[in-house]
């Protein structure tokens, strides 16, 4: 009779065949998807509608060589890693192809399957886990059909911040220094995406490196630490920060040439931090707001008012609306996370509620399901993959010779 080993061995192709079968079906069912919207009148002209059609200018004007005028002059709130991808698409396409256009969203949907795949197996040396996480991202409304409604930056935010987060916790697990240069170099990319990029990039830099301080002075106490470990979490820091602004600079250093402020992004985003309703937003963006502004009319119980709002907005009716199953298991995930408190978990946790706080804060300007679940999904993915983790955990105990062979399939032993 064959043991509990044996049996999970010849278990070993199964992720692989999982994410490849996930892959076909995310493919076949977007792409068809992607053929009924632009076939149809009014979904084709609402796929290239208000902010698609401004990141399709902007991709027309990148094809042509213009590099500047519709981006920082014109729509410096925009940024320009996504519309640069759109280029190529126009390119392909001799102009305004809106299949080979909505691809890309498909493309990079697909790409992010396989990242999902291939760091979460890396991450919690376990292919399956890696096969099921990926399965989850691709079984969500988002990635199967609401990218393929229209143009829009959420997919491509969705991959750049998903691979910063995974090797982020890949540096805090492992302490590679690899890890965390990619890291950067990752959330620069989610920054040239989004400007929300730059709070998830603050997040990774100054939580990790106060978990490794943290770590160094519970090892050696506070009064008598390693200078040469000092030396080297500020050498490797400094190098991380320093990819950072070297990968962000087509998104800071054009700014700087023509408003000279790296971060000038006018009053559509700026405002969105200090006005209460989208309608607000819109009638004044031509007048740069401020805190002074906001505080001259609104009190703390409306800043208390204003942050339950967003707290309930973004972990709550957004991932609700858009994956309620997933949102379901990511919550248990991070339940998981705050009861065994592993530095690991606990590192993402807190990178969450750091990231998240801008787009909370700001819900009641732009209540938009969309940006608040772009933003959110590569969080849900993880924690989805802790209870995956705490599974395999349980089965382990168990069943005597689980995981022999079984996690061994992709990446080799564990």
């Amino acid at each position: 009779m064959r043991g509990r080993g044996a049996w999970a061995r010849g278990l070993g192709w199964a992720p692989l065949a999982i994410v490849l079968a996930v892959s076909l079906y995310y493919l076949n069912s977007a792409v068809e998807h992607l053929r009924a919207t632009v076939s149809d009148p009014e979904q084709a002209a609402a796929f290239i509608h208000a902010d698609s059609l401004h990141y399709l200018e902007m991709a027309e004007a990148f094809a042509e060589g213009e590099l500047t005028e519709k981006y920082v002059r014109v729509r410096p709130h925009r940024q320009p890693l996504y519309p640069a991808v759109l280029a190529v698409a126009v390119l392909a396409g001799g102009g305004r192809d809106l299949f080979l256009l909505g691809m890309v969203n498909v493309v990079i949907g697909l790409g992010t399957i396989w990242l999902v795949f291939l760091l979460v197996s890396k991450l919690f040396s376990s292919p399956m886990i890696g096969a099921l996480s990926a399965l989850l991202y691709a079984r969500n409304d988002f990635a199967f059909d609401y990218i393929t409604d229209r143009i829009m930056t959420e997919p491509l935010y969705a991959l750049c911040s998903f691979a910063a987060l995974a090797l982020a916790l890949l540096f805090a697990e492992r302490g590679r220094a690899w890890s965390l240069y990619l890291a950067s170099f990752a959330a620069g990319l989610t920054y040239l995406t989004r400007p929300n990029g730059l709070f998830l990039m603050a997040a990774l830099w100054t939580v990790l490196l106060a978990s490794e301080i943290l770590s160094l002075a519970r090892a050696q106490g506070w009064r008598h630490p390693d200078r040469e470990r000092l030396r080297g979490i500020a050498v490797r820091f400094g190098v991380a920060g320093l990819l950072f602004v070297a990968t962000t600079v087509p998104g800071w250093a054009p700014r700087l040439a023509h408003y000279g402020d790296p971060f000038y992004y006018g009053g559509v985003l700026t405002n969105t931090m200090w006005v209460d309703s989208w309608e607000e937003l819109r009638a004044g963006k031509d007048h740069l707001l401020g805190p002074s502004d906001y505080f001259a009319s609104h009190g703390l119980k409306d800043v208390a008012q204003r942050l339950l709002f967003g707290f309930e907005f973004v972990y709550v009716r957004a991932p609700r609306e858009l994956t309620p199953k997933i949102h379901l298991l990511a919550a248990a995930g991070l339940l998981v996370a705050a009861v065994r408190r592993r530095r690991r978990d606990l590192i993402l946790v807190v990178i969450m509620l750091i990231t998240l706080l801008p787009i909370a804060w700001t819900s009641l300007s732009t209540p938009f399901d969309r940006i608040a679940y772009g933003a959110e999904i590569a969080f849900i993915v993880l924690f989805s993959a802790i209870l995956l983790e705490l599974g395999r955990d349980l089965c382990a105990r168990a069943v005597p010779g689980y995981g022999a062979g079984a996690e061994t399939g992709a990446s080799g032993a564990r």
